[in-house]
């Protein structure tokens, strides 16, 4: 049994390929955010050694960054639109000019370098500090760009959770005090943040799901695309055939429940299945038919 639609043209490749996709790190709302984040981290760091920091956005990549369980640490913040995993951590440049400022060194004396050695445990108190500090503004910064209350969790990450995550955004800061330069990363989940900002920031704009068929519909309209859809295969034995006459029917194997291919010309598209859209017979894409 076939079913076709009266358009022009089979349908290519081309119709049917994904939109290209927006990195993360590109969108305009993510990058106000890492600017934001940057100015609060320097104030941050100022009213907590009383040192004179600057702190500059370097930029905004994908991809993994140095995650250190020393200089580090997971904490996670929540909105109504869903959590977000976040790792904070400094370079071992970072790390000594922060403690060497805490500790009230003036920038007379370069500071001290321990290359390798471990960390003392005032050094990880001292770093512990700083990191609850640019944690707790971290999140202040999210509530301000997302117009919307934040909720800040320390040391509810599951380890097995932050290995699943498949593609991070990092944000990249660099950090100066008395002459001392440093890095600092702060780095999340490229999905959780693209929820979050895909409405607030513009970018993505959600739209009702009936605003969305509508749109497809009509671009569907517009490519004058030939469709046919097939149900099962069917056997007539010649004697049926040669008796047919109006009024005849033909009993079928097939049913409403029998899956349908979408064809484009002689070409299998999509899976789907027939379903009912109001009085109308309709076909549901569930598959590419690959």
């Amino acid at each position: 049994m076939t079913m076709s639609a009266a358009r022009s043209r089979p349908l290519s490749i081309d119709d049917i390929k994904p939109l290209p996709r927006t990195s993360t790190a590109t969108m305009p709302a993510v990058s106000r955010l890492g600017g934001k984040l940057a100015e609060s981290f320097g104030a941050t760091l100022s009213s907590f050694d009383g040192a004179p920091w600057r702190v500059t956005l370097d930029h905004i990549g994908n991809g993994p960054s140095a995650i250190s369980e020393d200089t580090g640490g997971w904490f996670r913040v929540e909105t109504h639109k869903g959590s977000m995993t976040l790792h904070l951590a400094f370079d071992r440049n970072a790390v000594s000019a922060c403690c060497e400022a805490a500790l009230g060194g003036s920038g007379a004396e370069a500071p001290y370098e321990f290359p390798g050695r471990p960390y003392s445990g005032i050094e990880k108190g001292l770093i512990q500090l700083a990191l609850k500090g640019l944690e707790a503004r971290t999140a202040t910064v999210f509530a301000d760009q997302l117009a919307t209350p934040v909720s800040r969790f320390e040391g509810l990450v599951d380890p097995e959770e932050v290995s699943r995550i498949e593609e991070r955004i990092v944000f990249r800061f660099l950090a100066n005090v008395f002459g001392y330069s440093g890095e600092f990363f702060l780095t999340a989940d490229s999905s959780e943040i693209a929820v979050q900002f895909g409405a607030a920031g513009g970018d993505a704009a959600a739209e009702p799901r009936d605003v969305l068929r509508a749109g497809l519909q009509r671009r569907i309209a517009k490519a004058e695309i030939a469709f046919k859809i097939t149900l099962g295969a069917e056997t007539v034995l010649v004697d049926d055939l040669a008796n047919l006459a109006p009024g005849k029917h033909l009993v079928l194997a097939s049913c409403i429940q029998t899956p349908v291919l979408v064809c484009s010309g002689d070409n299998p598209v999509f899976k789907a299945s027939l379903t009912r859209a109001g009085e109308r017979l309709a076909v549901r894409i569930i598959a590419s038919a690959e």
